[in-house]
Protein backbone atom coordinates (compact mmCIF):
# COMPACT_ATOMS: atom_id res chain seq x y z
CA UNK A 1 0.00 0.00 0.00
CA UNK A 2 1.52 3.69 -0.34
CA UNK A 3 2.05 5.85 2.14
CA UNK A 4 0.34 9.13 1.87
CA UNK A 5 0.04 11.72 5.03
CA UNK A 6 -2.95 14.48 4.82
CA UNK A 7 -1.01 17.51 5.52
CA UNK A 8 -2.51 20.90 6.87
CA UNK A 9 -1.47 23.64 4.36
CA UNK A 10 0.59 26.49 5.67
CA UNK A 11 -0.84 29.36 4.67
CA UNK A 12 -4.32 28.08 5.59
CA UNK A 13 -5.16 26.26 8.60
CA UNK A 14 -8.77 25.18 7.50
CA UNK A 15 -7.61 23.49 4.17
CA UNK A 16 -5.21 20.19 4.46
CA UNK A 17 -3.53 18.38 1.22
CA UNK A 18 -3.25 14.54 0.55
CA UNK A 19 -0.36 14.75 -1.85
CA UNK A 20 -0.83 14.25 -5.44
CA UNK A 21 -4.51 13.39 -4.44
CA UNK A 22 -6.62 15.92 -3.50
CA UNK A 23 -7.52 18.57 -0.63
CA UNK A 24 -10.07 18.35 2.38
CA UNK A 25 -11.03 21.63 4.28
CA UNK A 26 -13.04 21.98 7.63
CA UNK A 27 -15.91 24.39 7.55
CA UNK A 28 -18.45 25.16 10.20
CA UNK A 29 -18.57 25.58 13.92
CA UNK A 30 -16.02 22.90 15.52
CA UNK A 31 -14.85 21.56 11.65
CA UNK A 32 -18.44 19.52 12.26
CA UNK A 33 -18.24 19.84 8.12
CA UNK A 34 -15.79 19.06 5.03
CA UNK A 35 -15.38 19.62 1.38
CA UNK A 36 -12.85 17.43 -0.21
CA UNK A 37 -12.40 17.67 -3.89
CA UNK A 38 -9.99 15.50 -6.09
CA UNK A 39 -9.52 14.98 -9.86
CA UNK A 40 -11.97 17.66 -10.64
CA UNK A 41 -14.78 16.48 -8.45
CA UNK A 42 -15.96 17.92 -5.20
CA UNK A 43 -17.88 16.17 -2.00
CA UNK A 44 -19.30 17.49 1.22
CA UNK A 45 -19.09 15.88 4.48
CA UNK A 46 -21.79 16.50 7.64
CA UNK A 47 -23.20 14.95 10.45
CA UNK A 48 -26.50 14.55 10.41
CA UNK A 49 -28.59 14.65 13.90
CA UNK A 50 -27.62 16.37 16.36
CA UNK A 51 -25.88 14.07 19.26
CA UNK A 52 -25.16 11.31 16.22
CA UNK A 53 -22.01 10.46 14.71
CA UNK A 54 -23.40 9.35 11.79
CA UNK A 55 -21.91 11.22 8.44
CA UNK A 56 -23.27 11.90 5.63
CA UNK A 57 -21.20 12.40 1.68
CA UNK A 58 -23.37 14.23 -0.88
CA UNK A 59 -21.76 15.01 -4.09
CA UNK A 60 -21.60 18.65 -5.94
CA UNK A 61 -25.73 18.17 -7.16
CA UNK A 62 -26.45 17.21 -3.43
CA UNK A 63 -27.13 13.66 -4.21
CA UNK A 64 -25.85 11.32 -1.16
CA UNK A 65 -22.96 9.09 -2.57
CA UNK A 66 -21.71 8.17 1.05
CA UNK A 67 -22.29 7.52 4.26
CA UNK A 68 -20.62 6.40 7.71
CA UNK A 69 -22.54 4.41 10.29
CA UNK A 70 -20.42 3.89 13.51
CA UNK A 71 -20.75 1.20 16.11
CA UNK A 72 -22.78 2.00 19.26
CA UNK A 73 -20.81 0.84 21.76
CA UNK A 74 -16.95 0.34 19.90
CA UNK A 75 -14.82 2.04 17.52
CA UNK A 76 -15.51 1.68 14.12
CA UNK A 77 -18.55 1.10 11.65
CA UNK A 78 -19.86 0.67 8.45
CA UNK A 79 -18.90 2.67 5.31
CA UNK A 80 -20.89 3.55 2.28
CA UNK A 81 -19.59 4.90 -0.98
CA UNK A 82 -20.94 4.60 -4.68
CA UNK A 83 -23.09 1.79 -3.94
CA UNK A 84 -20.66 -0.29 -2.57
CA UNK A 85 -20.45 -1.61 1.36
CA UNK A 86 -16.81 -1.05 3.49
CA UNK A 87 -16.08 -1.39 7.08
CA UNK A 88 -13.76 0.29 9.00
CA UNK A 89 -12.42 -1.39 12.05
CA UNK A 90 -9.70 -0.68 15.02
CA UNK A 91 -6.50 -1.99 13.35
CA UNK A 92 -4.53 -1.59 16.69
CA UNK A 93 -5.74 -1.69 20.72
CA UNK A 94 -3.30 0.24 21.45
CA UNK A 95 -3.25 3.52 18.91
CA UNK A 96 -6.14 5.34 16.67
CA UNK A 97 -5.35 3.37 13.84
CA UNK A 98 -8.11 1.51 11.33
CA UNK A 99 -8.33 -0.30 8.53
CA UNK A 100 -10.63 0.28 5.96
CA UNK A 101 -11.64 -3.25 4.61
CA UNK A 102 -14.09 -4.86 2.03
CA UNK A 103 -14.75 -8.27 3.34
CA UNK A 104 -11.72 -9.42 4.97
CA UNK A 105 -9.49 -7.91 2.29
CA UNK A 106 -7.88 -4.41 3.80
CA UNK A 107 -7.90 -1.55 1.80
CA UNK A 108 -6.44 1.12 3.57
CA UNK A 109 -4.92 1.66 6.91
CA UNK A 110 -5.41 4.92 8.44
CA UNK A 111 -3.21 6.31 11.48
CA UNK A 112 -5.43 9.55 13.88
CA UNK A 113 -3.45 12.15 15.26
CA UNK A 114 -4.14 15.73 15.98
CA UNK A 115 -3.08 18.67 17.62
CA UNK A 116 -0.54 20.06 14.94
CA UNK A 117 0.63 16.31 13.77
CA UNK A 118 -0.32 15.43 10.37
CA UNK A 119 -4.04 13.51 10.02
Amino acid sequence: MPDFALRRSPSDRRLYALEDVGTLRLEGFFSRKATAEAEGASWRFARTGSWRRHIEATDAEGMRVGEFVPHSLRRGGAVRWGGLEFSMRPASSWRERYALAQREHELALLDGKSWGGSL
